[in-house]
């Protein structure tokens, strides 16, 4: 249970990461997700057709409730001095979201296994899964000074 949590906890924090972005890179960073699927995938276009609406309502009902929990903990962070029931207020909402992202992963990787089958829909976990380290590691390059390494570019 604690290793579900901790990875759930991992997840939230790179989705915000990716979608926090300021319009253009968040969506620039949507279609690289997007073509590296793809390119992992090796997707049919009868598949693709299944796959994408699927895969796109799944995302954004995941960054729905992550507005959601951003617009709670930012109410409470302008708040001088929250309340314990703020605060209260904010664990449940974060909780209702962890619990409805839960159930739409489970839901996602049931449609998902319907139309990929078992193997493919392996791939795709390891696909986002590999996405996401490419992403942070983009992002720990950039933030130690452009080059892979963390030495600055000179």
């Amino acid at each position: 249970m604690k290793h579900f949590i901790l990875t759930a906890c991992m997840v939230f924090i790179l989705g915000i990461s990716a979608w926090a972005q300021p319009g253009a890179d968040g969506e620039k960073i949507e279609q690289l997700r997007i073509a590296f699927i793809t390119e992992e995938l090796d997707l049919s276009s009868e598949e693709a057709q299944q796959f994408w609406p699927i895969f796109n309502e799944f995302t954004n009902k995941k960054k729905e409730g992550h507005k959601q929990v951003r617009k709670t903990n930012k109410e409470i962070s302008k708040k001088e001095n929250p309340t314990e029931a703020d605060l209260r207020h904010f664990v449940n909402v974060r909780a209702d979201q962890m619990r409805t992202e839960a159930d739409l992963e489970v839901q996602f990787m049931e449609d998902v296994l319907a139309i990929l089958g078992p193997e493919r829909t392996f791939q795709l976990i390891e696909a986002e899964r590999k996405f996401k380290r490419e992403v942070m590691q983009h992002i720990q390059d950039k933030r130690r000074g452009g080059s892979p390494g963390g030495r600055p570019n000179r």
